[in-house]
């Protein structure tokens, strides 16, 4: 990726990795906190809240969480427009204009869970009140987070839920396993003598040749989709794994983290 309009002298793909680091982050702290509400996994809320419809337990709490999250994409995506026709605002600004209000949204979390820490802890229950309240800032934060990154960067992979990512690492990544072993395969048995570690083969009237090249271009191809896709999946990993330690440590203040990184 190229240098990011709107964060001078970064490159597009380390913002990724730094957004999806908030995003993994930020769900771990919402799923311990809040006594298992995922605030970023959103289609895990779908699925929980889907299986709990005859206990009613958690129901509610998750269904606002995914609503928020929903809104809130929404609305970042018309804000986008509106500022870009009607104000005029080039990307740098538009990005910046929808980062502040993450930025706003998270300084909330931050300062009411501090607050209500200990009412959280005594409560022990997803359907009260200030886990509800905390639990929907939560996900508009993460909706917002996730319409500031797709506008910022241009193609820019997932960052907070990562079903789809999944899905496309697997099938990225067996693609690139089966166009290297067909090539290995081909290169074995001497069929062609052409270099398969070589991106500048020419092209001849040999069928063989033209198979390798064609494999080739493809596996080129799908290593590098497979290593997009994949480190924002680890970058998120990595913020659920450093989340859920600090989170342990520093109760409700361990939101304020993807606060200062977003600052």
């Amino acid at each position: 990726m190229s240098i990011s309009e709107v964060f001078a002298h970064v490159k597009d793909s380390d913002i990724v990795l730094l957004l999806a680091f908030i995003g993994g982050y930020y769900d771990t702290a919402g799923y311990l906190k809040l006594y298992g509400v995922f605030t970023s996994s959103i289609t895990g809320n779908l699925v929980v809240a889907c299986s709990s419809v005859t206990s009613s337990s958690g129901v509610l709490c998750r269904s606002l969480v995914c609503l928020a999250f929903f809104l809130a994409s929404g609305l970042g995506a018309s804000l986008t427009v509106h500022v870009r026709l009607v104000n005029k605002f080039n990307t740098r600004k538009t990005s910046m204009t929808l980062y502040a209000i993450v930025w706003i949204v998270m300084l909330i979390v931050w300062i009411l869970g501090s607050i209500k820490d200990d009412i959280i802890r005594s409560a022990n229950d997803v359907n009260d009140g200030t886990v509800i309240l905390l639990g929907t800032l939560m996900g508009a934060a993460m909706g917002f987070h996730n319409i500031a990154a797709k506008d910022s960067i241009a193609n820019c992979p997932p960052t907070t839920v990562m079903t789809s990512t999944l899905v496309n690492v697997a099938s990225n990544g067996s693609q690139f396993i089966g166009y290297y072993f067909a090539l290995k395969l081909i290169f074995l048995k001497k069929y062609t003598t052409v270099d398969i570690n070589n991106n500048d083969s020419s092209e001849t009237n040999n069928p063989i040749e033209k198979l390798v090249s064609s494999y080739q271009d493809k596996l080129n191809d799908f290593k590098s989709k497979f290593i997009i896709t994949v480190k924002p999946l680890l970058s998120f990993i990595i913020g659920g794994i450093v989340g859920a330690v600090i989170t342990d440590y520093a109760s409700f203040h361990a939101t304020s983290i993807p606060l200062f990184i977003v600052t």
